[in-house]
């Protein structure tokens, strides 16, 4: 079409209908659990759900990241296997397959017993050598208190100190009641 009607034509159509001359790599949704309770689940899914053009194919790559961090925690790149790297080196189950498609197969983390320390937030980049896609979600997996004390200090006819401490707790918090 860029040759009968002219480049300014091949433009306006790109702009018009992007998606009939292809747009790469997307990430159509992100599905993150909201929060998990410490050690009661056997595994948590992260899904990065993404389409992509016949023509990436041969240059996809699926990268994980926690946090600000710049080394990615998982990295595929398709038709290897999937490698789990950092912290979450040996707490994933690398063949677990989120589709049948070749090259969708391992875009999610299947993460085994999460613990605490694998809280924050999660984003999945998806690039090929045309087109690029990030988002990112955050996940929370919380401790509840193992032991709870309520303290009351009278410090004069109208004024109560009230202290409340907790421990082994995740995430911490302050509250402060004036």
């Amino acid at each position: 079409m860029c040759f009968i009607f002219g480049w300014s034509s091949c433009i306006v159509l790109i702009l018009l209908d992007p998606f009939r001359f292809g747009c790469g790599v997307k990430i159509r949704q992100l599905r993150v659990p909201a929060a998990l309770e410490n050690g009661s689940v056997p595994a948590a899914i992260l899904d990065c759900d993404y389409t992509y053009e016949s023509g990436d194919t041969f240059s996809l790559v699926v990268k994980w990241f926690l946090n600000s961090g710049i080394q990615p925690v998982y990295q595929w790149i398709p038709p290897q296997p999937p490698q789990a790297l950092g912290i979450l080196a040996n707490r994933l189950d690398l063949d677990y397959r989120a589709s049948e498609d070749n090259y969708t197969m391992h875009r999610a983390l299947k993460i085994i017993s999460p613990t605490v320390e694998l809280s924050g937030e999660y984003r999945c980049h998806v690039s090929s050598f045309d087109t690029e896609d990030s988002q990112r979600n955050t996940f929370l997996i919380y401790a509840p208190a193992k032991f709870v004390s309520i303290q009351q200090t009278k410090l004069s006819d109208d004024k109560v100190n009230i202290s409340c401490h907790a421990l082994k707790l995740f995430p911490r918090d302050r509250k402060s009641v004036v």
